[in-house]
């Protein structure tokens, strides 16, 4: 190694050490700060620490390039203001997101909790799915001016190219603003059990161009964002985690209607008893109609267990039908009747 190589060898360790060093610092600090009333402490020091260290690695290669000896004319360049300007915008970016960020988890739903409407719950989840692409655009277009790049001349001949770009990204824009409409309307959370196009499943995570859902055969689909926004979708957890269940059931035309009613009931009751069921709105027996093969009954019951309905269903019709064998009542089959009509010998 030349003599002249060593000095920006010992740089690069002593750098590297400091930005190690910094950042544990950084981690023992908050997670000291963890719970504290310091709120605020803990949000800048989480801004400026990962920058802080880029910071430092960065500065440790400037300074290291200074001592290398037969260094390049473009390393040269590269050392000049004008880039060192960009390196500020970069980490000056950094620090912003960071501390955004930081704010809104720590922050956001605090303030937002202090209002009765839901407006401010939604706007703090729309920010914090978009503050990121609005810093990072901002400090495209500052780099730019910096280097004194004027994207006129490039937007006037390039505007053909924009057009064919624009229609073939159309749909990722359209996904990408969906996604900003999903996260200020919120129609659904994480966690959420929805229904689209057929699909049920649970929403794993939301994201700014598709939605990832867990269906009820632990498969994964991912569901372009314009697609929820632009068809109908059922949630079933909300407004709250209620869900109404039917059962149909059908009896023999020789059954007693009163006793088929009051043992639909006990069911019900058996139901609350063992949590399948809620009590409040009460369960509801009706005689719908004269079926084919059967008088047809339904049972309406409300259950707190949105994502259970296969176990509800389960459990109340295995009571039925022991109730029903129990009282001698008859669940017929689908039967039909045929008539032939004698017709003529001819010899």
């Amino acid at each position: 190694m030349p003599f002249g190589n060593i000095p920006a060898a010992l740089v690069i360790v002593a750098g590297c050490v400091l930005a190690v060093i910094l950042y544990f610092a950084g981690s023992k600090i908050r997670s000291h700060l963890e719970g504290s009333e310091k709120g605020i402490s803990r949000v800048i020091i989480s801004a400026l620490g990962i920058p802080a260290v880029i910071a430092i690695l960065t500065v440790t290669i400037f300074l290291a390039l200074r001592y290398i000896a037969d260094l390049p004319d473009l390393a040269h360049q590269v050392m000049e203001s004008t880039y060192a300007q960009v390196l500020y915008i970069i980490l000056g970016s950094l620090i912003i997101a960071f501390f955004v960020r930081n704010f809104l988890d720590l922050y956001g739903k605090k303030i937002a909790a202090l209002t009765d409407s839901d407006f401010d719950d939604k706007l703090v989840h729309f920010l914090q799915s978009v503050y990121g692409y609005v810093i990072g655009i901002g400090a495209f277009f500052m780099i730019l001016s910096v280097l004194k790049i004027d994207i006129t001349p490039l937007l006037a001949t390039g505007g053909l190219v924009g057009i064919v770009v624009g229609l073939a990204a159309q749909d990722t824009f359209g996904n990408f603003f969906s996604g900003a409409m999903i996260a200020a309307d919120q129609p659904f959370r994480e966690g959420d059990r929805i229904e689209i196009q057929g699909v049920i499943g649970d929403v794993i995570s939301v994201g700014p161009r598709s939605t990832r859902i867990k269906t009820l055969d632990s498969q994964l689909v991912t569901v372009p964002n314009k697609i929820l926004t632009e068809n109908m979708l059922t949630n079933f957890a909300l407004p709250d985690i209620t869900l109404k269940v039917r059962i149909s059931v059908g009896a023999g035309y020789d059954s007693d209607i009163n006793q088929v009613k009051n043992i639909l009931k006990t069911v019900s009751i058996k139901g609350i008893e063992s949590g399948f069921v809620l009590s409040t709105p009460s369960p509801e027996v009706y005689f719908i109609e004269f079926g084919e093969s059967a008088l047809m009954f339904q049972l309406l019951v409300w259950t707190g267990m949105y994502d259970k309905t296969f176990e509800v269903r389960d459990y109340l019709n295995t009571e039925i039908y022991t109730a029903f064998k129990v009282a001698g009542i008859e669940i017929p089959y689908p039967q039909m009747d045929l008539h032939l009509k004698p017709s003529p010998v001819h010899i």
